[in-house]
């Protein structure tokens, strides 16, 4: 409660207080929660060894988001030795308890060929998984996997329904991803209002290549009128 602010007002340290009784009693969602703000420096100051500890514990009780935050470090190389091979056994673990982002996370794991072998076929059944529970980032990766023919036969349209999906919850790459098919034409006839809709979208999410967008768009609509007259 502390740490979000519900009920009470928002107080870091003392939500680490509670957090730190309730883990060193071994309660495994504490010791995640006092991960977490260890990690994010909320209420202590930042360590992610230390966060890295708590994680480890909570994991260790088979805790679903213990696992997913420790896979999570060993992929970022926070607070341990980068390990992308020890980062797809705890997402692995987490997937196995349906954590949707569990799920995704092994998606790009296996797009991108660490810790496992590259597969795009293996990547989209991990995506799929994720994306239709509902979680914008899968989503947006099987939009990409669509749009580029990775694990299936390149279909624009389904990349379109898929980064729509992820558009909807504010997801920025996919808000952008979405002006450059409806400016490219790829889903018909060239929409500039569209595209110019879903850049700007993606300019107030903070995507900085949307803004390079919108100016070229900008320029190219300028340009034709320039013509005509």
């Amino acid at each position: 409660m502390y740490d979000l602010g519900k009920g009470v007002s928002q107080n870091y340290k003392e939500a680490v207080k509670w957090f730190k009784l309730s883990a060193e009693q071994g309660i495994k969602e504490g010791q995640t929660n006092l991960g977490t703000m260890h990690e994010k420096g909320h209420g202590v100051v930042q360590d992610y060894k230390e966060a890295v500890k708590w994680y480890q514990l909570s994991a260790d009780q088979g805790f679903i988001d213990g696992q997913l935050n420790l896979g999570m470090m060993y992929e970022k190389g926070h607070g341990v030795s980068q390990d992308y091979k020890e980062a797809v056994k705890w997402f692995r673990l987490s997937a196995k308890q349906k954590s949707m982002e569990a799920h995704s996370n092994l998606g790009v794991m296996f797009k991108n060929g660490t810790g496992v072998s590259r597969d795009y076929k293996e990547a989209a059944k991990w995506f799929e998984i994720s994306a239709d529970q509902g979680f914008a980032v899968a989503q947006y990766n099987l939009g990409v996997m669509h749009n580029y023919g990775q694990g299936y036969a390149r279909d624009y349209k389904k990349a379109a329904k898929w980064y729509h999906l992820a558009a909807d919850q504010e997801y920025k790459l996919a808000q952008r991803a979405l002006g450059l098919l409806y400016e490219s034409g790829k889903l018909g006839k060239k929409n500039y209002v569209l595209a110019y809709l879903w850049f700007e979208l993606a300019i107030t999410q903070g995507d900085e290549d949307a803004v390079i967008d919108k100016m070229r768009l900008e320029y190219t609509e300028a340009q034709a009128i320039k013509n005509v007259t």
